[in-house]
């Protein structure tokens, strides 16, 4: 079974892709990250990181 495209328009916003995770995880559903974000991601970890650091 191929599962559903979420698109989120307000990218502002953090909470919204926790919230999203959150209920993914309750309900045990599987979450593909696209390439892209797994870049982003990562890239705002290292940021987070130098302003920690």
């Amino acid at each position: 079974m191929k599962g559903w495209n979420w698109r989120v328009a307000d990218f502002g916003k953090e909470e919204v892709f926790d919230y999203l995770l959150d209920v993914a995880n309750k309900h045990q559903i599987k979450v593909d990250k696209t390439k892209d974000y797994l870049i982003l991601e990562k890239q705002n970890q290292i940021e987070e990181e130098k302003g920690n650091g």
